[in-house]
């Protein structure tokens, strides 16, 4: 649903744990009982339910894995808790995908009843998919079955769901994921799930794999299955995917094929293997294909010796391949030293590297040294393409991130030009995401650079997202005017869709009568989604005009017509 949704590989790895493998822990010696084990994780969670900023979740994992092993129920209750009450919304995010996949494992029925009572459509989608991807890895089938009972999930979501489900059959019987989705996925997604499924076979069981691949009936479903079966087998043993590809040139003689499958294996190769992939890659005519995988090799190879894939780079005869290699090996360099990469640019002009290719070095740049990179930028940079307005923006938030007193001088130095910028929005919507402990910092920051009302948007925007509560205490303290304004506007634009019965209330704090009506009726739409009968409770509020009132009346009949 959220960033939470790939935390970190710490994360992950306790997804991973099953309960049976938790199970076995508790008899070791020494261990305490369930009951206690239940207490201390449970304590834990709640100790930091509504803590500011983002937990420690290498910390929070053993807690919540232990408290949704042993007590969902009561975990489900802490998570609903704080969604209601403002509390930390990473934990809150965090409870909900971890708990309803070791819920949907445990006790998938149970699971699913209790998602129906969210009354947010977006948390009940979201915990339904979580819940069927835990329940996939025991009961596949059952899983998508479920899955197809519920036509209500967004059709995306739907996808996604199935292609997690059928990714954690084929880990477990890759041969049996395969023939269910050749029977029953939607064809618009079948070509997907099966590209994933042979990748996952010819890395597990090479041989097996190909001889599936070689006796399927479906010319189409073959020839990919052939295609990224030998891909896989690549990533593990690559000069067995090359006798393999021998096999299929001498037994099909069918050259299209032999071609779809070169291109991947160099894809692969570029990857893991980029030595290989260079002398692969002179059997593999000029093509998109062969461009691609160059792109990838330049990438991934110029990390490592950047110098030498260079020379390589510009080497190469053909225009499009040599700038394209040039641009992706600058670009991966930058990441490992983004200083010496950008030398190499000055030091080299006859290359002519385009505008772009720098801004985004000197971003990179800016993360470890922000000042002397906005310096360069300012000084060497000009003509900025449009599309690349977020390269700025990452130059001045990692500015203020990390020592908003040189930012602040900077605009005394410059309170004509660099004062006007309209990057400082977004660029302070951005320093407070990366660091809402920060808050005061950005506050001083805009009172002491007179930046304007329009900022105190910019704020609302950025604590919202981290803080709602604190955001909106901040707001209420604020003196009637466009600031005050311009930072119900921001908050409402957030909340009218996570909160809104809620945020109701701040609606009519809104000046503008158009744009007052535009948040009450996202607001009202948005609980009518899941709970019509209160969506149409909201229009008796007193501060309703009666104009509003019935254009929200007639709205709500258009979608939700009363019976």
């Amino acid at each position: 649903m959220t960033d939470s949704a790939t935390v970190d590989s710490v994360y992950e790895a306790m997804l991973g744990e099953t309960a049976e493998s938790a199970d076995d822990s508790r008899s070791d010696e020494g261990a305490v009982s369930p009951d206690e084990a239940l207490f201390n994780a449970s304590s834990q969670v709640k100790a930091i339910a509504h803590d500011g900023g983002r937990p420690d979740f290498a910390t929070v994992a053993p807690w919540i894995n232990e408290w949704a092993r042993s007590d969902p129920e009561g975990l489900f209750a802490m998570y609903q808790d704080i969604k209601s009450s403002g509390g930390n919304r990473w934990l809150a995010d965090y409870i909900e995908e971890h708990l309803a996949k070791v819920w949907g494992r445990s006790d998938p029925e149970a699971a699913l009843q209790v998602a129906e009572t969210l009354t947010n459509w977006r948390d009940r989608e979201s915990f339904t998919r979580n819940i069927l991807t835990g329940m996939s890895q025991h009961s596949p089938v059952e899983a998508l079955e479920v899955l197809h009972q519920r036509p209500e999930l967004d059709i995306g979501t739907r996808r996604d769901v199935a292609y997690d489900i059928y990714q954690n059959w084929a880990m477990k019987a890759p041969a049996d994921a395969f023939a269910h989705a050749s029977a029953h996925a939607n064809l618009a997604d079948r070509s997907t799930i099966m590209t994933n499924l042979a990748r996952m076979y010819g890395e597990s069981n090479p041989m097996q794999a190909y001889e599936w691949a070689a006796a399927l009936e479906d010319p189409y479903e073959q020839r990919h299955a052939l295609v990224y079966t030998i891909r896989g087998i690549t990533r593990i043993d690559y000069d067995l995917a090359r006798e393999t590809l021998d096999k299929v040139q001498s037994e099909t003689g069918d050259a299209v094929l032999v071609n779809m499958i070169k291109f991947q294996i160099l894809e692969e190769l570029s990857l893991y293997n980029q030595q290989e992939a260079y002398s692969f890659m002179q059997e593999v005519g000029p093509s998109a294909g062969r461009t691609q995988a160059i792109e990838r090799l330049s990438a991934h190879w110029g990390r490592r010796e950047p110098l030498q894939t260079l020379a390589w780079s510009l080497a190469l005869s053909d225009e499009k391949e040599r700038n394209s290699a040039v641009v992706g090996t600058l670009m991966s360099w930058s990441e490992v030293d983004a200083a010496a990469t950008l030398d190499y640019i000055v030091d080299k002009p006859e290359l002519d590297i385009p505008v772009a290719v720098t801004a985004e070095v000197v971003a990179e740049w800016s993360k470890t040294e922000p000042v002397k990179a906005l310096e360069f930028f300012l000084e060497n940079v000009s003509d900025l393409p449009e599309e690349l307005a977020d390269t700025k923006t990452t130059l001045f938030s990692n500015l203020l991130l990390h020592d908003p007193d040189v930012a602040r001088k900077l605009m005394e130095d410059n309170a004509s030009t660099i004062s006007q910028d309209p990057v400082w929005e977004p660029a302070i919507i951005q320093w407070i995401a990366h660091a809402p402990h920060q808050i005061s910092e950005v506050l001083d920051f805009v009172e002491d650079a007179q930046l304007g009302a329009t900022l105190t948007g910019a704020i609302a925007t950025g604590w919202t997202a981290v803080d709602p509560a604190g955001a909106s205490q901040w707001i209420n303290s604020l003196d009637d005017g466009d600031a005050k304004e311009n930072a119900i506007a921001a908050m409402l634009a957030q909340t009218a869709y996570t909160y809104p019965e809620e945020s109701f209330e701040m609606a009519f704090q809104v000046k503008n009568n158009r744009a007052r009506l535009g948040f009450l009726q996202d607001m009202v739409s948005e609980v009518a989604r899941s709970n019509p009968d209160q969506a149409y409770e909201m229009l008796k509020h007193p501060a309703l005009s009666d104009a509003e009132r019935s254009h929200l009346e007639s709205e709500l009949q258009i979608y939700h017509p009363r019976r």
